[in-house]
């Protein structure tokens, strides 16, 4: 009776946490790999990069960003023009349904302009988003050495 007590307890476990993962809603937005580029101290500007994954069946856009450590956050991605690469400021990031966009170095990445303090590599700082459909998310990132930042 007792093994059969705890057979019925043990699956009803195993059972009420397979409901809970089944039942489970991924995000609309996931962010992975948050990372900011670590500066010289002189240097007032700076570059965050992450992946983005919209886990909805809608397109989705970044239409902004914003950190407590710059006082401008600005969607950018490289260009080049001839031979030679220069930055481009854009009014959004698309984010297709279904698919991740990585916002990375010599690609698109958030320029953090003006910056407040000095980013020192093993710190976090705090990045807000905005999007077009889903709710503002708070992501922390990681300060990362160049050497660091893959």
């Amino acid at each position: 009776m007792r093994n059969h007590l705890l057979l019925i307890l043990l699956t009803s476990s195993i059972m009420a946490g397979s409901c809970g993962k089944i039942n489970k809603a991924a995000e609309p937005v996931d962010i992975q790999n948050a990372a900011v580029l670590e500066v010289p101290p002189v240097q007032k500007t700076t570059a965050a990069f992450m992946s983005i994954k919209n886990n909805t069946s809608d397109d989705d856009y970044l239409i902004s960003a914003e950190t407590e450590v710059a006082e401008v956050c600005e969607m950018h991605k490289m260009v080049m023009e001839g031979e030679v690469m220069r930055m481009e400021k854009l009014d959004s990031v698309e984010l297709p349904a279904g698919q991740t966009v990585v916002l990375k170095r010599g690609g698109m990445h958030l320029m953090l302009i003006n910056l407040k303090r000095e980013v020192k590599a093993g710190e976090s700082i705090t990045v807000k988003l905005k999007f077009k459909n889903a709710n503002d998310l708070t992501v922390k990132a990681e300060v990362k050495s160049m050497d660091d930042l893959n």
